[in-house]
């Protein structure tokens, strides 16, 4: 049996995949965003508000086949939380900008099925995700007569980062167009386990009516273990590799 595995692993073609693909980021949002918050979280999120946000997630993966059925997969992950809130009305205007990134790196063990052109694929993985900083920046101004600013502060709130890890277990589907390109979609959920925050600290400036600055700060940490949302992404794969004959990769 000893003789027979290096066979059974490395004598049948060898494949490499790389792919790249874009997801919700459905593991991590409401997490974070439970956490991540100022005053309480509808704070600027009301109806009067213009704004613009972007918390995609941006993965590349790189896969190597074993066998035509088990495989070995890295993927490097990016989400940032990118978020900008204006509130105006002839007295007040207020804006907030938001911002925070993600990073995973998550290793797995993939199994595989081809028929034909089409790739059914599941697995385990480990994800490990260093979530940055949260970042709050506000300006506000009051404008009693729509001409004279009354008040005009900036405030800034910082909160750590921290780490957050588990294991997965991911559904995915490929179809092949030719032997190197192909497009798919991809499930994952897991069991995770977050240790975030430290510190929450604040900074106000004013300048007007008089020029004044004031700061503290407070312990904010938070633990939990929880099962995850579904993230859902898609993307394009090319493969390369050649058979022990030195030819293309082909599918079986």
């Amino acid at each position: 049996m000893l003789v027979l595995l290096p066979t059974l692993l490395f004598g049948q073609s060898k494949k490499f995949e790389f792919g790249f693909s874009l997801g919700n980021n459905g593991q991590l949002d409401k997490t974070l965003n439970d956490f991540y918050f100022w005053g309480h979280e509808s704070a600027y999120l009301d109806d009067t508000q213009k704004n613009r946000a972007s918390n995609l997630k941006y993965s590349a993966s790189a896969r190597f086949f074993f066998t035509d059925n088990i495989s070995a997969r890295l993927k490097l992950g990016k989400a940032i939380r990118k978020d900008y809130y204006i509130t105006s009305t002839p007295q007040e205007y207020k804006d907030f900008d938001i911002y925070q990134s993600e990073t995973n790196l998550s290793p797995s063990l993939c199994f595989s099925k081809t028929i034909d052109k089409l790739e059914i694929m599941t697995g385990l993985e480990i994800p490990l995700v260093v979530a940055g900083d949260f970042t709050l920046k506000e300006n506000y101004r009051e404008i009693p007569d729509s001409v004279t600013v009354t008040l005009d502060n900036f405030t800034k709130v910082t909160m750590d980062g921290g780490f957050i890890w588990g294991i997965n277990n991911f559904i995915g589907v490929k179809y092949y167009f030719t032997n190197w390109f192909g497009i798919g979609t991809e499930i994952n959920y897991g069991l995770l386990f977050a240790n975030i925050g430290d510190k929450m600290k604040m900074e106000s400036v004013s300048t007007i009516p008089i020029a004044a600055t004031s700061t503290y700060e407070v312990d904010k940490k938070y633990k939990k273990t929880f099962f995850s949302a579904p993230e859902v992404s898609f993307g394009l794969f090319l493969r390369f590799g050649k058979n022990k004959d030195n030819s293309c990769p082909q599918f079986r």
